[in-house]
């Protein structure tokens, strides 16, 4: 299982070369608890990362690899999927459709947490020193729509007043990577979080994506640290 123990060994490194996406059914709970999932390569899927722009234009594109998550347990995984996929536990961070899951962390159980991909959700975090950690998966909608950061935001600040540390990362933010000006194909800019507890501390990642077509780009990966980001 040489992927899967790169992934597990330096999660960011590994998100700088492969797309990996969470798939499919959901833990049932809003947030917290260990469970087994997989780790599937996706042979026929195609993604590129992208080493920089300049004018507008994407530089340095080379092959990636394609990575799906899937809860192990889920009715609906299939025996094929299950058996191409690595094993692997890890901490669930939730998802509550219109509403927020939230998830404490802290020195015990794996060093991983899960939660879905990002398409117009918002998530807040906040590390402390001590090892410990919150996250949160907020969806909470306005009709059809998430809220707009600035209300996304103001929720966050007011589910963690008194904690410090507290990082918003909102859509219009991962959105605004988008490549979308670069090209006339329709686009759908996401993003990938994991929490990785490296050393006794709590650390969360994201991975900037766009689909066009049928191609993914991997468009950065960075840690997200205290703040705002909405744009």
């Amino acid at each position: 299982m040489p992927a899967l123990d790169d992934f597990l060994r330096d999660p960011p490194r590994f998100l700088r070369h492969n797309h990996v996406t969470y798939r499919g059914q959901y833990p049932d709970t809003q947030g917290g608890g260990e469970y087994d999932f997989i780790l599937l390569p996706l042979e026929n899927a195609t993604a590129r990362t992208r080493g920089g722009v300049f004018l507008g234009k994407s530089l340095a594109k080379a092959d990636a690899g394609v990575y799906e998550i899937r809860w192990r347990d889920a009715p609906l995984l299939g025996a094929d999927r299950l058996a191409r996929g690595a094993p692997f536990r890890a901490i669930w961070g939730g998802f509550v459709a219109g509403g927020k899951a939230d998830v404490a962390l802290d020195s015990n159980g794996p060093d991983l947490m899960l939660t879905p991909e990002l398409t117009g959700c918002t998530i807040a975090h906040a590390a402390q020193r001590n090892g410990d950690a919150r996250f949160s998966h907020y969806n909470m909608m306005a009709g059809p729509r998430t809220l707009p950061g600035p209300a996304m935001v103001a929720a966050a600040r007011s589910d963690y007043a008194g904690v410090g540390n507290l990082g918003v990362l909102t859509r219009e933010h991962y959105h605004g990577k988008s490549t979308f000006e670069t090209s006339k194909e329709r686009t759908r800019p996401a993003a990938n979080v994991i929490g990785w507890r490296k050393g006794g501390v709590w650390t969360f990642w994201v991975q900037y994506t766009d689909v066009k077509g049928t191609v993914s780009q991997i468009l950065d990966v960075r840690q997200l640290t205290p703040g705002v980001k909405i744009g």
